[in-house]
């Protein structure tokens, strides 16, 4: 009898696994599908992750570019500020060239009271601020080396 109860056991055990294994059987598309979809999703994280780096990346080196180009402005806009007082400057001296010439194409007397005269005006930006004084203050290093004005 014990043979009996061993064989109908393990023959209960074999339906029980069989059932088991149908029954995962029967459920695996279901995870073959989330086992690929999950596949797929970390697959994606990597190249999102990766993308992420190289944008990163870029957006340090953009940001130097950025730093090296507002800096280069600033060098530029002093540049352009100095620039546009020389030429101003150089402008009156023309128009003090001229008017010297027109002076000189004719004799006179009195050409050096004249020449005085000129050397003794005091020119202006148009701010107001004294064109000599400006440059003073600029070229006090190579005025002291020359001891020349700049008119």
């Amino acid at each position: 009898m014990i043979i009996v109860y061993l064989i109908l056991s393990f023959s209960f055990g074999l339906i029980i696994g069989y059932l088991y294994f149908y029954y995962q059987f029967g459920q695996r598309d279901i995870v073959n599908n989330l086992s690929s979809s999950n596949n797929k999703l970390k697959e994606e994280m990597e190249k999102i992750e990766h993308e992420k780096k190289e944008y990163e990346a870029q957006n340090e080196v953009l940001l130097d570019s950025i730093k090296k180009a507002r800096q280069d402005n600033y060098d530029l806009k002093n540049v352009v500020g100095e620039l546009s007082k020389y030429q101003y400057a150089v402008r009156v001296g023309g128009e003090l060239a001229a008017e010297l010439l027109e002076k000189i194409a004719h004799y006179d007397p009195n050409i050096i009271d004249l020449i005085q005269d000129l050397q003794n005006r005091n020119f202006e930006y148009d701010d107001g601020t004294n064109i000599e004084s400006s440059n003073n203050e600029e070229k006090t290093d190579e005025n002291k080396k020359t001891n020349k004005k700049f008119f």
